[in-house]
């Protein structure tokens, strides 16, 4: 388990947990059920199917769970996984390059906040850009935003702040545009 620095959010902690020890994963399973609370489970973020498919798939590198605290009780989390991942970069139609990068994976089902709290998902989003910033992973995407209407299918994040859309296209995730 990691810390982040939360600067001036009192009473906020951010961990990382970050690894499949066992300390990690039952802390990872309780804010998972604390945050659930009553919902609906996602196979792909489910603590009983997350390390199976996070172990089992050769292009993961590792899990990431970061994990808000308010007055230590989890207010939100972002479940994902760090994986090697070709990132087309083209123009137009022509692919220049096919960079490997490390991303943050965060499937749908992903980012739990407590009952829809906007200070708790802006605390998420601004500790995951420090993990961004600081080098824990090239990328941040997320896939099948509820938030974002219809057309656009994901978002990505570069550390230079960038922001990339994935369309509603056969192959969204590479097809992604700069905003």
């Amino acid at each position: 388990m990691q810390k982040i620095e939360t600067g001036s959010m009192d009473g906020i902690e951010a961990r990382i947990y970050d690894t499949f020890s066992e300390a990690d994963f039952a802390a990872f399973r309780h804010a998972y059920a604390a945050l659930l609370d009553g919902g609906r489970e996602q196979v792909a973020t489910s603590p009983r199917f997350f390390r199976a498919l996070s172990e089992g798939n050769r292009a993961v590198l590792g899990p990431f769970v970061l994990v808000i605290y308010r007055d230590g009780q989890p207010e939100a989390m972002a479940i994902g996984r760090r994986e090697a991942r070709e990132i087309d970069l083209r123009v137009g139609l022509t692919a220049l390059s096919r960079p490997r990068r490390r991303c943050l994976v965060v499937p749908e089902g992903g980012v739990l906040v407590k009952g829809g709290s906007a200070s708790a998902a802006l605390s998420l989003w601004k500790a995951l850009l420090k993990c961004l910033a600081r080098g824990s992973f090239d990328a941040v995407a997320t896939w099948h935003l509820r938030e974002i209407e219809a057309k656009p299918e994901g978002i990505v994040v570069l550390a230079s702040g960038d922001v990339l859309i994935a369309c509603d296209r056969k192959k969204v995730k590479t097809n992604l545009f700069l905003v």
